[in-house]
C-alpha cells in the first residue's frame, strides 16, 4: 500500500520513502550486529547468580566438560593422571571437544577462550535464521525475530557459556530453518532430514539432544498422518514404523544416561512443566509461544498440515516442557534449547496470520475436533504462563512462588474461558497479533537493560578465586574437586574432577591430588565428610580462597600417611 501512495505522490516522494526505509533497515542491522557482538564483551565474567537455577552445575560444568580438551593441550593426553577414571567427553561429544581444543590452541586455555565457542555457535544459529528466512518473512519480521533472539537475557547468558546446549540449538534449528525456506510439507523427506540431524547431535554432541528433537519429529509425523485424514499410505506407514524403530533404538542405546534421572509421575511432570525455571524467572516468551500454538491448532490447523516447520515448532512447544519435566533433575540449562522455539513460533505465527490463506476453522472431522481440544488446553496453559511469568518475574518478583498455583490456574481458566467465548471474534488474529508484536518488541529493550548490566558491570570473583588457588599451590601441584576443573581454567594447575563419574572419594589415595577444593556443593560436602573419616588421607586446615557464585571456596591440602 505504501508503494501505491508513493507513486501517486510522485517519484521524488517515492524515492524519499524508499531512502527512509533503507536507512531504517541499515540502522536495525547495525543495532542487531551490536547486540550480537555484546556476547564477546567481558566473556570471563561470572555467571549471574540471579538466574532461576538452583543447581550448581551451571558453574561446575564449564570445567569438567572442557577438561579433556584442556588436558590434551597442556599434557598431550586426555588424562594427565594415569589413575584418572573420569572418561571426559572426547568420545561422547567430539564436536564440542574439538571446538574447545581449537579455541584453546588459538587463545590459550582460559575461561574466556572456552566461551568463544558458544558465542560463535550463537552467531551461526542467528546467521542461519536470517540467511534462510529473510526471503520468507521479509526484512521487518526477520529483524524482529533476530533482535528478540539476540536480546533474550537467558539465551544471552547461555550463549556465552562453555556448555553443550548451544551446540544442540544450532544442530536442531538450522535444519528446521531449511525446511521452512524450501517450504517442505510434513512427510518422509522432512522426517529423514530432521532425523539425520537428531542422529548427528545424539552421537557427536550429547545424547540428551533427543529430548528436543523428539517433539519436533513427532509434530511432523502427526501432521503428515493428519493431513491424509488418517488414511495412511503404505509408504507413510513404513516411514513412521521405521522412525519409531530408530527412536526406540536410540532410547535404548542412551538409556544409561537418562534412565536414572527419569521420574515419571503424571502430577509431578505437569507441575514441573507448569512451574519451569523459564516461567519462574519471568520469561514471557514461552507463554506467548503456547498461545500461538493453541491459536494454530484451533483456527489455523491447515498451516500445520502444510508446513513441516510449523508442525515441528508446535510439537516442541507442546511436548518439550512435558518431556523435560519428566526428569527429577531439570536445571535451567536443560530448558535453554526450548527457548528459541518460544520466539520462533510467534514469528512464524505472525507470518501465517498475514498470509492470504484461509484459517481453516469450523470443520467437524476427527482431526479437527482433536486439534481443537488440544489447542484449547494450550491456550489455557499459555494464559496461565502469561499471568505467572508476569506476576513472578515482572510485576511482583518478591512474591516469587508464594502465590498459590491454584489461584493462578483459576484466574487463567476464567480468562481462557472468556477468550473461548469470543473465539469467533479472535479468528482474525488481531488481538493475539497485537499482543505478540507488543511483547516481542518490548522484550528487546528489557532484555538489553539486563544484558547491559551484565557486560558493563561484570563480576569476576571466579578469576580471583582461581588466582588464589594457583598461588596457594606450588608449581606442578594438582587440585581435585567438583569445581576444581572449572577453577583451574586459565592457570597451570592440573585438575581432577572428583565426586563421581569414575573418581569416587575411595580412589583419592590412588589419585593422590595435592589439594581438595571445597565449593560448597553436595558432592564436595559428601567428599569432605568421607575424607575426614579416612586414615589413609590427611587434611590440612582449610584455606579460604574467597567467594564465588555465593559460595565460600576453600582449599584443603592433602597428605597420604604411609
Amino acid at each position: 500500500m505504501w508503494q501505491l501512495f508513493s507513486i501517486l505522490k510522485g517519484p521524488a516522494r517515492m524515492n524519499t520513502s524508499l531512502n527512509r526505509r533503507s536507512s531504517m533497515l541499515v540502522l536495525c542491522l547495525v543495532a542487531l550486529a551490536a547486540i550480537v557482538l555484546l556476547r564477546w564483551v567481558a566473556l570471563d565474567s561470572d555467571v549471574p547468580t540471579s538466574i532461576p537455577d538452583r543447581s550448581a552445575a551451571t558453574w561446575a560444568d564449564e570445567g569438567y566438560k572442557t577438561l579433556a580438551a584442556r588436558n590434551l593441550l597442556m599434557f598431550g593426553n586426555e588424562h594427565w593422571n594415569s589413575a584418572d577414571r573420569y572418561s571426559g567427553w572426547m568420545k561422547q561429544s567430539p564436536v564440542t571437544q574439538l571446538s574447545f581444543l581449537t579455541a584453546f590452541k588459538i587463545g590459550g586455555q582460559g575461561i574466556a577462550q572456552a566461551r568463544w565457542v558458544a558465542a560463535v555457535c550463537f552467531g551461526l544459529f542467528l546467521a542461519g535464521f536470517m540467511a534462510l528466512l529473510w526471503k520468507v518473512y521479509g526484512p521487518q519480521l526477520t529483524l524482529l525475530g533476530a533482535m528478540a533472539l539476540s536480546a533474550n537475557y537467558n539465551l544471552f547468558i547461555y550463549s556465552r557459556l562453555a556448555l553443550f546446549e548451544i551446540f544442540i540449538i544450532v544442530v536442531l534449528y538450522v535444519p528446521l530453518f531449511a525446511l521452512r525456506r524450501w517450504q517442505a510439507p510434513p512427510g518422509l523427506a522432512a522426517l529423514v532430514a530432521l532425523g539425520f540431524a537428531a542422529l548427528a547431535a545424539t552421537f557427536s554432541i550429547k545424547a540428551s539432544a533427543l529430548l528436543y528433537f523428539g517433539p519436533g519429529l513427532l509434530g511432523i509425523g502427526v501432521a503428515w498422518v493428519a493431513g491424509r485424514q488418517v488414511a495412511v499410505s503404505g509408504k507413510a506407514a513404513l516411514g513412521l514404523a521405521l522412525g519409531l524403530v530408530i527412536a526406540l533404538a536410540l532410547a535404548s542405546v542412551t538409556r544409561h544416561i537418562w534412565q536414572s534421572r527419569l521420574d515419571v509421575s503424571a502430577v509431578g511432570t505437569v507441575i514441573s512443566a507448569l512451574d519451569n525455571p523459564l516461567i519462574v524467572g519471568g520469561n514471557v516468551a514461552l507463554s506467548l509461544a503456547m498461545l500461538c500454538a493453541g491459536d494454530l491448532l484451533v483456527f489455523r490447523r491447515r498451516a500445520l498440515l502444510n508446513s513441516s516447520y510449523s508442525a515441528a515448532l508446535v510439537g516442541m512447544v507442546l511436548l518439550g516442557p512435558l518431556i523435560v519435566g519428566m526428569f527429577s533433575y531439570h536445571p535451567l540449562r536443560y530448558w535453554i534449547p526450548l527457548l528459541p522455539v518460544a520466539i520462533l513460533l510467534p514469528v512464524e505465527w505472525l507470518a501465517i496470520v498475514r498470509s492470504p490463506a484461509r484459517p481453516g476453522y469450523g470443520e467437524r472431522t476427527p482431526v479437527a475436533l482433536a486439534t481443537t481440544a488440544i489447542g484449547g488446553v494450550a491456550i489455557l496453559i499459555g494464559v496461565y504462563w502469561l499471568i505467572a511469568s508476569a506476576v513472578r518475574g515482572w510485576a511482583l518478583p518478591g512474591l516469587a512462588l508464594s502465590i498459590d498455583r491454584k489461584f493462578l490456574l483459576l484466574t487463567a481458566l476464567a480468562l481462557a474461558a472468556a477468550a473461548w467465548s469470543r473465539r469467533h471474534a479472535l479468528m482474525d488474529g488481531r488481538v493475539l497479533g497485537g499482543l505478540a508484536t507488543f511483547l516481542m518488541v518490548l522484550s528487546v529493550p528489557l532484555g538489553l537493560a539486563s544484558v547491559a548490566d551484565l557486560v558493563l558491570r561484570p563480576i569476576r570473583e571466579r578469576n580471583l578465586v582461581a588466582q588464589a588457588m594457583a598461588s596457594e599451590l606450588p608449581h606442578g601441584a594438582s587440585a581435585a574437586g567438583d569445581w576444581a576443573p572449572e577453577l583451574a581454567l586459565g592457570t597451570a594447575v592440573p585438575a581432577l574432577y572428583l565426586g563421581g563419574s569414575g573418581n569416587e572419594v575411595e580412589r583419592v589415595p590412588v589419585l593422590k591430588p595435592d589439594a581438595f577444593i571445597h565449593s560448597g556443593t553436595s558432592f564436595d560436602d559428601a567428599t569432605l565428610a568421607a575424607l575426614k573419616g579416612r586414615r589413609d588421607v590427611g587434611l590440612s586446615l582449610p584455606v579460604d580462597l574467597g567467594h564465588y557464585a555465593g559460595r565460600s571456596i576453600r582449599l584443603y591440602r592433602l597428605n597420604y600417611p604411609r
